[in-house]
């Protein structure tokens, strides 16, 4: 179950102090915000690969402070219902083992509770509901942190290292990082659907090996399906992908 997290040392805003002379905030554009924490690595989302790298940071004797913008942990997995393992896969690490040890196919719930175990068991601190919108530098390049968005307003989280784990690498494109240009044009996307029946006129299988279970009064078995889509994409844009993923439905 591979993933990906980006380990950020670069520049794009500036974080300084603020004109009060205190040490408890920091200037993003002409607003000074408060400093919410300061820790050596601030990890900017909560997909399995964002816990790993929490945890194996904490392990290494960092403080770890943990941000996912949804309500909960492993959107990659629960969110895309990807929740298996094929019977060639083999867990490799302490956390999907611990998820897959007894079973081949798991539940959102499990998924969310494995997580959340795990962040607590080494002592990373962890924010849901809280979007990473900036990322903050000192004047000579080096990481300070990022700014947070939630319920609460804006805030900082002073860090030495930035770990970027989020679906479409928000921090980092905030870097002078180099990313491979967006083509436009057809666009190739996966889907999985559960329940029903295989939809017509679209390049599709059920999946053999993987059915979903409910529970109480639906305690069916649900076939899973997998569906290949090509789609017009003109930009790398939020409102492009929200219409293709409209025009998918």
């Amino acid at each position: 179950m591979g993933s990906r997290v980006l380990v950020l040392i670069t520049a794009a805003y500036l974080a300084l102090p603020s004109n009060s002379g205190g040490s408890d905030s920091v200037r993003s554009a002409a607003s000074g915000l408060p400093v919410l924490f300061e820790v050596d690595v601030v990890v900017a989302g909560g997909s399995l690969a964002g816990v790993e790298a929490a945890c194996a940071a904490a392990e290494e004797g960092a403080s770890v402070l943990l941000v996912e913008s949804r309500s909960y942990l492993g959107y990659d997995l629960c969110g895309t219902q990807r929740l298996w393992i094929d019977a060639d896969e083999t867990p490799t690490t302490e956390i999907t083992t611990g998820l897959f040890e007894s079973t081949r196919i798991v539940t959102p719930l499990a998924v969310k509770r494995t997580l959340d175990a795990a962040l607590i068991d080494h002592g990373v601190m962890f924010l849901t509901g809280t979007f990473a919108s900036e990322l903050l530098v000192r004047p000579d390049g080096s990481p300070a942190g990022i700014v947070l968005a939630n319920r609460s307003g804006n805030e900082v989280v002073r860090a030495k290292v930035i770990i970027d784990a989020t679906k479409n690498a928000t921090i980092a494109r905030q870097t002078n990082a180099k990313f491979k240009p967006f083509a436009p044009g057809i666009q190739s996307f996966s889907f999985l659907v559960v329940g029903g029946s295989r939809a017509e006129g679209v390049i599709g299988r059920r999946l053999p090996d993987v059915r979903y279970a409910g529970s109480g009064k639906r305690a069916n078995d649900y076939p899973v399906y997998q569906y290949a889509l090509n789609l017009e994409m003109g930009a790398d844009t939020f409102g492009e992908l929200s219409d293709a993923l409209n025009e998918a439905r």
